[in-house]
């Protein structure tokens, strides 16, 4: 398996050379310069255009950039005439958690104003577990919350992306997903001990955790083929130690979620040509019902038998579902516009309470602070390299 990183390929053949451990975007710079990103700063690899190889060490070109972790991407270019430019950043983009009621009444803000992104909320709902970008170096992290002392407590650190937090049924562990050597690999962590984390799963296939069953026996994945875009609904067994399909179609899927008793499994597919929520029995999904009616995202199970979704319009949606004689939607009852932070988390930016009563909704703030676009003329000049 390939492991991620810049590679120098020749065109007409499938051949490659890793060049640099970085998973960055780069830019070819004459006289022989390979630019890229590297921990919030931009880097220039010396390249030997004859021999095909690097002369010598990166070497720093700028302080800072902005880069967009989820796509690898730093925010540079450079033209051939030797024009550089850069976005030096990475872009504050604040957001607040924020305790909203029923009727859309924000009761309280929780903790500091970060880079949020995809939020989950522990069991007793004491705490929560969300995805944080680091300012430097755009990279994302898992912290831990704790609603009542208002104390933060990163779980996840390292120069790669970790996010999709969900917690085990007893508050104990948080698995996550993580970019690495290879792909998205799926990870276990314990909240209140010191215990290295465990690989879970691990191959190309880029794997996004989305829920974990109440007894504790499965993990709800959204797997997407490596080289591939449209995703399918798998299920981890932590008796069996792999993972199998719950839910393959010509469609994409994902988002899966556990009801509060595990024997449904809400998700979203696109069949209809916009995103729908959808539930299907566990552990087959050999019928399904429709939940939202005209369009529908980011599932969340609530308590005594509510599935909460957000709508194209942004509207928080309540559907009440009866199982017993039959599944059926007995009640479809918009509650509030949902002022949530859009994100590329593939996880809900915000979680229900136990008590379904409120919510904890990643706001947006005001407190976006641009940076300006860098354009350096003719850059490698008098560098003597």
């Amino acid at each position: 398996m390939a492991e991620g990183g810049i590679y120098l390929g020749k065109l007409g053949s499938k051949e490659s050379t890793r060049l640099l451990p970085e998973t960055s975007n780069a830019v070819y710079s004459p006289p022989g310069f390979v630019l890229f990103a590297r921990g919030g700063s931009l880097f220039a690899l010396p390249f030997d255009t004859d021999h095909v190889k690097p002369k010598s060490e990166p070497f720093p070109v700028a302080d800072r950039v902005d880069y967009h972790a989820y796509r690898w991407n730093g925010i540079f270019d450079v033209s051939r005439s030797g024009v550089l430019t850069y976005v030096a950043g990475p872009a504050v983009n604040r957001s607040q958690l924020v305790w909203v009621d029923r009727r859309g009444q924000r009761a309280s803000a929780v903790g500091e104003s970060a880079d949020y992104g995809g939020l989950r909320l522990s069991p007793s709902s004491d705490r929560c577990a969300v995805e944080i970008r680091d300012p430097r170096s755009g990279g994302i992290d898992v912290w831990v919350l704790d609603l009542v002392r208002l104390s933060m407590t990163r779980l996840t650190s390292g120069a790669h992306i970790s996010d999709c937090p969900t917690w085990s049924p007893d508050g104990s562990s948080i698995v996550f997903s993580s970019h690495r050597a290879r792909g998205w690999d799926v990870y276990q962590r314990g909240v209140t001990t010191t215990a290295m984390e465990q690989l879970l799963a691990a191959s190309e296939d880029t794997k996004t955790p989305t829920d974990w069953s109440p007894d504790g026996r499965y993990l709800a994945l959204a797997v997407s083929a490596s080289g591939k875009g449209q995703s399918e609904l798998w299920v981890y067994s932590f008796q069996d130690r792999k993972a199998v399909p719950y839910l393959r179609t010509r469609f994409a899927v994902g988002e899966g979620r556990f009801s509060p008793d595990g024997r449904w499994m809400a998700y979203v597919a696109d069949e209809t040509g916009r995103p729908e929520v959808y539930v299907s029995p566990f552990p087959t999904a050999d019928r399904r019902w429709q939940i939202s009616p005209g369009g529908g995202s980011q599932p969340v199970w609530g308590s005594d038998g509510e599935l909460f979704f957000v709508a194209p319009d942004r509207k928080l949606v309540a559907a009440r579902i009866a199982t017993e004689p039959d599944f059926r939607v007995e009640t479809i009852t918009p509650l509030f516009a949902i002022d949530e932070k859009i994100s590329a988390s593939d996880i809900p930016r915000y979680d229900a309470a136990r008590d379904s009563k409120r919510f904890l909704v990643n706001v947006p703030t005001q407190e976006r602070i641009p940076e300006p676009l860098t354009v350096v003329l003719d850059w490698a000049a008098g560098l003597g390299r």
